[in-house]
């Protein structure tokens, strides 16, 4: 015996059969279509809709069920719908749950005719010891020999399954223990939507849409099945006195029964379902029924973290029987994880063989890499489809970081040569006084990083306090790799080991520093390299452990507009011109000379002040930077506060580039031509579908944005050649 919550249903190809019903005491038949032949041995009724006027001279009249040769009533019942099939319903309420309820609006019999192994029981007369599907068969074959088979069609229907055996699913009347459910859930429904920050007995949901669908189900919830026919499990706890059956139900095993007064008893052989024992938990592990310390102090706790997929099956449970056994809500907030599934979207299930293995992906790309990519993917409200590649993206996050220290402490070897020592450059009394000046002013690079590392514990600190924990990795991955590796480490090598000690200690003193929050801010994503790294950094005397260590804080001091719109300009500038470098294909390493022109004095003196490293970072052999516009030709971006210009002869041959040009332009102007041509001929627009004559359409302006573009950097090109002339 299966509940509701443990049955999938899966689309499968089978079939319709029209089935041919005699009609007491004339010479009509009513037709039925199912899809279940070997029900129909168990039928009681054949239903039609009350305002079907096919069948109303039939209502109230009887059938005769093929086969079994027994007088069924023709009834009316709105639950019959009139397009399917025939219009015309087979009720088999021992088999179906809609005719069940059907059945009882009606006073029907319940007759069975199938076992707990699905063979045909007694009840199925001729057909009984068969297996239910080799009973369809015989039944089929029966009902055409004696012409009561109209027809079979195909149709697509909804298979019941076992979710763990996926085997089709019989459905059966039986005997069985029921809970009543809309007592215990109006409370719990309450809990949920009452919820507001600080109020007793009130459950936060997150994410949102699993608190739509629990207040939906729990609007909706059906007594709960909470027997099962196992061989291990908690007994039912009633017992049957052998000579009447009466019922008596005690904690202990009781000495005689409670009705008859017999001492000849058993025990119900059904045990409970394992969820309902499981929704005990939250309290019945403190030591409740009594005030135990432990209860006192752990009861409720604060968050319930699991998957979705055991919302009702656990979570609703927990919540309903917390609050009807203790009064208070077993947990103040649900967090409701992601689930992990295969790149074809089935849930990951080592007893299912599906999906990947965690330890064989551990072993391949490090149990940080896999820790990491499931956090930064756990977005609420949808699931993780985890892959070879995105694992690899992680495990490279992963090297960066480690490579990042690696350059780290190489170059402080070579630094310490001069006298210097780690522990005046990173031991925690320093770490915490950082940023540090140089020639009474913090570097902007500097104020820059603190700034954005401020901001970045800002970011994470509030993910990590709303569950968005997606949010805090991909935060702490952006300042490390970007921020951090990209583009400080980039920016301050040279000043590592400038002549300049004083420069060259603040720097390092300031890398360390970041370093170090970064290290712990990464920590909960990434243990294992960030404990390792931790340990090469000097420490408070008796520090065990980066996880012991205080997570980061922003700091008001840290915080600083200015140098982080300075160094945003810096860094879009450098990114501009790499992209034009890119644009044209140059070598990574070969050396441009670039110009900027701005009417902003602010932004020159910025840019001017800062040139050689923009010229280090965009791999430049000179950049000027002009009030004035820029003159010559040559490969140009322009903004609203400044204009970009690599020369032409710097990054191409100028005759091959018009005479590539120019073939470019005319074969364009071919496929221009032609695309007209087509569009212009009424017979191509009006036979071809709508949707090819749109995309020629939107190819054609394409073409002749592409070829004008083209005639520009042409027309400047043979400028610029005439001039040179």
């Amino acid at each position: 015996m299966l509940s509701d919550l443990e049955v999938v249903h899966e689309e499968r190809q089978g079939h319709l059969w029209y089935i041919k019903y005699p009609v007491v005491g004339t010479k009509e038949f009513l037709t039925v279509a199912t899809t279940r032949p070997e029900t129909m041995l168990g039928d009681t009724a054949v239903a039609v809709h009350p305002e079907d006027e096919r069948y109303r001279h039939l209502m109230g009249k009887k059938a005769v069920l093929p086969l079994m040769n027994r007088e069924i009533p023709i009834i009316a019942d709105k639950l019959v719908d009139r397009e399917f099939g025939t219009g015309a319903l087979k009720v088999t309420p021992a088999h179906d749950p809609n005719d069940f309820e059907l059945g009882k609006r009606h006073n029907l019999a319940e007759i069975d005719v199938m076992t707990d192994g699905a063979h045909m029981n007694a009840n199925a007369g001729a057909y009984a010891g068969m297996d239910r599907f080799a009973a369809r068969k015989k039944i089929v074959e029966d009902l055409k020999a004696q012409g009561l088979l109209e027809k079979i069609s195909d149709h697509t229907n909804a298979i019941s399954l076992c979710e763990r055996s996926k085997t089709a699913v019989e459905p059966r009347i039986s005997t069985q223990w029921f809970c009543k459910m809309k007592g215990l859930a109006a409370p719990a429904i309450k809990a949920v939507e009452e919820y507001a920050p600080g109020k007793e007995n009130t459950i936060y949901i997150i994410p949102e849409n699993r608190r739509t669908e629990y207040l939906n189900w729990m609007y909706n919830i059906r007594d709960w099945t909470i027997s099962r026919q196992l061989w291990w499990g908690h007994r039912i706890p009633a017992w049957y006195c052998k000579e009447n059956r009466h019922i008596t139900v005690a904690r202990k095993t009781p000495a005689q029964c409670a009705t008859c007064g017999s001492s000849n008893l058993e025990q119900d052989p059904d045990v409970l379902d394992t969820w309902f024992s499981s929704q005990l938990w939250p309290f019945s592990t403190l030591g409740w029924p009594e005030e135990t310390a432990d209860f006192k102090k752990y009861y409720p706790t604060t968050l319930m973290v699991t998957g979705y997929d055991i919302l009702f099956f656990w979570v609703a449970r927990m919540i309903m029987m917390g609050l009807h056994f203790t009064g208070r809500a077993p947990f103040r907030t649900v967090y409701l994880h992601s689930l992990v599934r295969t790149g074809s979207g089935e849930k990951m299930s080592k007893s299912k063989g599906t999906g990947l293995d965690p330890v064989a992906l551990n072993q391949q790309y490090g149990t940080d890499a896999m820790r990491f990519c499931l956090a930064s993917m756990a977005a609420p409200g949808t699931d993780i489809i985890l892959s070879d590649d995105k694992l690899a993206s992680s495990r490279n996050f992963a090297n960066k970081i480690w490579n990042a220290a690696r350059f780290l402490f190489v170059n402080l070897d070579k630094f310490e040569q001069g006298g210097a020592k780690l522990e005046d450059l990173a031991a925690p009394g320093v770490r915490a006084k950082a940023p540090y000046a140089a020639g009474g002013k913090v570097p902007l690079v500097d104020s820059w990083l603190f700034a954005r590392l401020t901001s970045t514990i800002d970011m994470v600190n509030d993910a990590l306090a709303n569950y968005r924990f997606h949010e805090a990795a991909q935060g702490v991955y952006q300042f490390f790799w970007g921020d951090f590796c990209d583009w400080y480490i980039e920016w301050v090598k040279p000043e590592l080991q400038s002549a300049d000690r004083e420069r060259a200690t603040v720097a390092w003193k300031n890398l360390f520093a970041a370093f170090d929050a970064a290290l712990r801010l990464l920590h909960p994503f990434m243990p294992f390299l960030t404990e390792e790294l931790w340990h090469q950094l000097p420490q408070a005397a008796g520090a065990k452990s980066i996880a012991l260590d205080r997570f980061p804080e922003a700091q008001a001091r840290w915080k600083n507009s200015t140098a982080t719109d300075e160094l945003a300009l810096i860094q879009e500038v450098v990114t501009k011109l790499r992209a034009m470098r890119a644009e044209k294909r140059q070598d990574a390493k070969k050396k441009l000379p670039a110009e900027l022109s701005s009417s902003n004095p602010a932004l020159r003196k910025l840019l001017e002040d800062n040139s050689q490293v923009v010229q280090r970072l965009a791999v430049l052999s000179s950049f000027e930077v002009f009030s004035e516009g820029l003159k010559g030709t040559g490969m140009i971006v322009q903004t609203a506060i400044y204009d970009l210009r690599i020369p032409f002869e710097a990054i191409i041959d100028p005759l091959a580039e018009i005479a590539r040009l120019k073939r470019e332009i005319e074969r364009l102007e071919k496929d221009i031509q032609s695309k007209k041509a087509r569009l212009d001929d009424e017979d191509f627009t009006r036979k071809a579908p709508e949707n090819v004559v749109k995309n020629m359409g939107i190819t054609l302006v394409e073409r002749q944005l592409e070829q004008k573009k083209l005639k520009a950097q042409l027309e400047q090109l043979e400028g610029s050649q005439a001039v040179g002339h």
